[in-house]
């Protein structure tokens, strides 16, 4: 089948990658970072949501390299501390650091005078901005680490507190806290790494968000002949062409851009057999509707979304979770054939918590598979600086494999079974819903979600939004800015 990516309209760039790797949970993804980021020699770039000057990297008890910086001889290093050391022994390194200046809602999430912390107080190779360039109403959401232009990581994981987690988990675990010491709530999310010229655009792509920030141009840095792959990250998939798509709105004067949106439409859209999606927020009035066009065909594909059981908080359930009923109203209205699962992690000992589903990555067929920043939500389609990686199979039985493999890994993490189960149950029964409801059961697994359970006045708001065509288009038009206008009084009620 030909080619989904068009540079221009649904992706920015095509670059290939030597090496890919999906990082499930941040345990992973801090462990391969601090593996990768020892080995930088000339740039280290980071942006992100959110970020924290003590957040540790590495927990446990796993041995250190002996050429780590003496800030990590410990095992249990601070961010600042890290990059302070990196920089001390490696005279050529330059650290830049492009973190959102929030919105002041956030003020008791942040951590205060970070400009401070990673600017001032660290060292003057260290370069820190808080990036407030874009259109009123907007966040900088990428998450994106690139080293030396020769291996970087893109996906929904901050270097915050609350987002470190192993696949595991586990309902106590005493390194899962926030930096007073209280205990979080498991967090489910995803990054991917790549090398090779992906990696480059990646820095391409920073160098430009720098230059927004600051007004700075940023030279690339000199070329990396042979940079080592992190010893303990495995290799996925091999020589792949990856499509880097992005949301955003930084011009004011020019329309945004939406390559995001648009590569979700068009994956919906060539679907066969089965649309594999985990996201925290699901919101996006196109996204569903293009879902529900596919459900309502006789023969169209299987659809399966894992979200949270719940949204983060009070003022998130009573706000993006009632615009989550409509997404999903949408969804079981159209679900004439039975092909529809929304579905939610159960992991034994939470005592009534639940797992965090923050990820953000759907897998088409064994055709497609994307991990990015992006929520399925209005916001990321249309406002906020989004960043999202996706390849295909391209006809290539090993890239297919690839793809398989990493929705069997998903699908065993939250079934509580080892991936090659999944894979037989899929092959024993010929699909993914029905080997999802014959794993169903154990003590660890996928609930059915129940949407519709929120009060009268809550379906009625969302059903409202989803479905009065006035209304819809008025949501349409408010929710890049303020995606929750149209509810926040029902708050409340909820």
């Amino acid at each position: 089948m030909p080619s989904l990516f068009e540079p221009g309209r649904n992706c920015w760039r095509l670059a290939r990658a030597h090496r890919a790797a999906f990082l499930i949970d941040a345990g992973p993804y801090f462990e391969a970072l601090v593996e990768a980021a020892a080995q930088a020699r000339h740039t280290l770039y980071i942006l992100g949501w959110d970020l924290h000057s003590r957040v540790r990297l590495r927990l446990g008890d796993e041995a250190i390299p002996e050429d780590y910086p003496p800030a990590l001889d410990d095992g249990r290093a601070e961010l600042a501390r890290f990059l302070d050391g990196l920089v001390e022994m490696r005279p050529d390194l330059q650290v830049y650091i492009n973190v959102w200046d929030y919105h002041m809602l956030y003020l008791r999430e942040r951590e205060l005078f970070q400009h401070l912390k990673l600017g001032w107080a660290t060292h003057e190779r260290i370069h820190f901005v808080q990036d407030g360039v874009h259109r009123f109403g907007a966040s900088h959401h990428q998450k994106v680490v690139v080293i030396d232009d020769a291996i970087a990581f893109a996906g929904g994981i901050d270097l915050t507190f609350g987002r470190w987690d192993t696949c595991e988990h586990l309902g106590h675990d005493a390194r899962r806290v926030d930096p007073d010491g209280k205990p979080v709530r498991p967090f489910h999310d995803a990054q991917m790494a790549v090398d090779g010229a992906a990696a480059a655009a990646l820095g391409d792509l920073f160098r430009d968000r720098w230059r927004n920030a600051t007004g700075a141009q940023l030279e690339p840095p000199p070329r990396v002949t042979s940079f080592p792959w992190p010893e303990n990250l495995a290799v996925d998939v091999e020589d792949v062409e990856v499509a880097i798509s992005r949301t955003d709105s930084t011009v004011a004067t020019e329309p945004p851009v939406r390559e995001v949106e648009q590569l979700w439409l068009d994956s919906v859209a060539a679907a066969r057999h089965s649309i594999y999606i985990e996201n925290q927020y699901l919101t996006s009035e196109r996204i569903a509707e293009a879902l529900a066009a596919r459900l309502r065909e006789p023969a169209g594909p299987e659809v399966i979304v894992v979200t949270p059981r719940e949204q983060c908080d009070w003022l998130e359930e009573g706000t993006m979770g009632i615009l989550r009923a409509g997404f999903l109203n949408a969804l079981g209205r159209a679900d004439l054939h039975s092909r529809l699962r929304i579905l939610y992690p159960v992991v034994p000992g939470l005592d009534g918590e639940c797992v965090n589903v923050h990820s953000k990555l759907v897998i088409v067929d064994d055709e497609l598979a994307r991990i990015g920043s992006a929520n399925l939500s209005e916001r990321s389609m249309s406002l906020d600086t989004e960043c999202d990686l996706a390849f295909e199979a391209d006809g290539r039985a090993d890239l297919a494999a690839g793809i398989a493999a990493l929705r069997h890994r998903l699908l065993g993490e939250h079934l509580g079974v080892d991936p090659e189960v999944v894979a037989a149950a899929e092959r024993e029964r010929g699909s993914v819903t029905s080997a999802i409801d014959a794993l169903h059961g154990g003590e660890r697994t996928l609930e059915p979600l129940d949407w519709k359970g929120r009060g009268l006045l809550g379906t009625a708001v969302a059903n409202v939004v989803f479905v009065e065509g006035p209304v819809r288009r008025f949501s349409r038009a408010v929710a890049p800015w303020a995606e929750v206008a149209l509810v926040a009084a029902a708050a409340t009620a909820i």
